[in-house]
């Protein structure tokens, strides 16, 4: 979609001649600009798991991010760089949960894992109400 923006105004520019290059051009990069900030910015999904593991390397070690980096849990091998990156990611994720109410007590609460709370849940009262039924 730019790149065909960016093609109309420079045939455009072409058309009217080296006079107006610059200052069309200068529109056409102040209108990029103008489009670039009003999009949002992507937030990457962590699976329990992977909050887990940030969780876990974190409250062990804090920001030593070399210890995290020879942790056994570290079974990708990151760098203390990559870790520190993705760390920092998790925390932006963790915040925008927070946001957004998602987060109870300091603990992510995924809306999957209410699903799967609630799927054990309803398996135990069937267990139960099945073996109520054998004592009676």
């Amino acid at each position: 979609w730019y790149q065909r923006r960016v093609r109309e105004a420079v045939v455009s520019t072409q058309s009217t001649g080296s006079s107006g290059i610059n200052a069309e051009y200068g529109e056409v990069v102040k209108k990029l600009e103008e489009l670039s900030k009003e999009t949002t910015p992507v937030i990457r999904h962590f699976s329990p798991v992977e909050c887990a593991l940030w969780d876990g390397l974190v409250s062990d070690h804090g920001c030593d991010y070399k210890a995290m980096a020879r942790d056994k849990r570290n079974t990708y091998q990151h760098t203390p760089k990559q870790i520190k990156r993705k760390i920092e990611c998790y925390l932006t994720f963790k915040t925008l949960l927070i946001k957004q109410g998602w987060v109870v007590s300091d603990e992510v609460l995924f809306f999957q894992d209410v699903l799967f709370l609630s799927q054990i849940l309803n398996r135990v009262f069937i267990y139960l109400s099945e073996f109520l039924k054998c004592i009676c």
